[in-house]
């Protein structure tokens, strides 16, 4: 059985926390984007931005980087 697809998005920020349109706009601004390596930025970082790496989280997706300036 299909379900109703306006019931769907109405109760979606409820399931997600964000309202539907909000989640699509993020999900669509994402895009074209460009990778850059840890070390790329890290370089910029350090001479472009004069900061100092004090932290760094790998993960399957996501790089956090914690920086402080010099």
């Amino acid at each position: 059985r299909l379900k109703n697809p306006l019931k769907t998005i109405r109760q979606y920020k409820q399931k997600r926390g964000m309202a539907y349109l909000t989640d699509i706009k993020d999900w669509l601004g994402g895009y074209p984007f460009e990778y850059a390596k840890i070390e790329e930025v890290l370089q910029f970082c350090r001479k472009k931005l004069n900061l100092e790496l004090i932290n760094i989280k790998t993960g399957e997706a996501n790089t956090e980087y914690l920086f402080r300036k010099k």
